[in-house]
């Protein structure tokens, strides 16, 4: 039987180490990521566009902080769930962020076998 389990990985950065606003990229657990620090929170999601694959590190931050703004087509994803404000964009992959006393953490969904 198969089952979806979260890990969760240690960040080599603090919170403190992403500039509010901006989009800050790393690898972790060989996937290319996006991180935004805001007012809304912490976010990570991948780093391609699902529509078209384009580098959302390149795109912009909505002025209520809320998505990210893909700089080909301008489709909007909503950082905290990943949908698509256009309905036809597909969604962004988003990954769960985490800060606790000893540093940051994501989570990454891993399918296991066992019981």
């Amino acid at each position: 039987m198969f089952r979806k389990e979260t890990r969760w990985i240690k960040l080599s950065f603090s919170a403190s180490g992403l500039m509010e606003n901006s989009i800050e990229i790393a690898y972790v657990a060989g996937m290319k990521l996006c991180f935004v620090s805001n007012a809304q929170g912490i976010f990570a999601f991948e780093e391609k566009c699902p529509h078209n694959g384009f580098a959302l590190s390149a795109g912009t931050i909505t002025s209520d902080g809320k998505s990210i703004v893909c700089p080909l087509h301008r489709y909007a994803y909503d950082m905290k769930t990943g949908r698509c404000s256009h309905g036809s964009g597909g969604a962004a992959r988003v990954f769960p962020v985490e800060e606790r006393e000893d540093g940051l953490y994501i989570g990454v969904q891993e399918t296991r076998w066992g019981w």
